[in-house]
């Protein structure tokens, strides 16, 4: 090329590459008596067991044998025993994005005569 020519380059002509639209992370949602329910990004190695993990474990009041797990892809939800998976009895539940996991609570509401015999309440002293 000489010097002083000037060289005009069409976008049109080199294609309009355009950036791929950005997507949101595959997640996973955990609710129910964990002790930290939320949305959990998806990997292709997170189980039952591993998501338990992340989320510090089951609450004391949480159920063993009633967990959930709907599939949003299937429409399809699975009873699962995860304390069978907790002695080996069963296979670990591989988890698909957008898996749905409920974690049901034993708990009962506590009637007026179990209320009154807690001890674990606390005085709040008012001024």
């Amino acid at each position: 090329m000489k010097p002083g020519i000037l060289l005009f380059l069409s976008i049109a002509a080199l294609g309009q590459a355009q950036a791929p639209a950005p997507t949101e992370p595959a997640t996973i949602t955990l609710v129910g008596a964990v002790m930290r329910p939320g949305s959990y990004t998806f990997k292709s190695d997170l189980t039952l067991l591993r998501l338990y993990a992340k989320a510090g474990g089951p609450q004391k009041s949480a159920s063993k044998k009633g967990i959930q797990i709907v599939r949003s892809s299937t429409r399809q939800t699975i009873e699962v025993n995860v304390d069978a998976i907790f002695r080996g009895k069963e296979p670990d539940i591989q988890l698909e994005p957008g898996d749905t996991v409920i974690v049901p609570s034993n708990a009962r509401s506590p009637s007026p005569e179990n209320l009154r015999n807690k001890t674990d309440f606390f005085t709040v002293p008012i001024a």
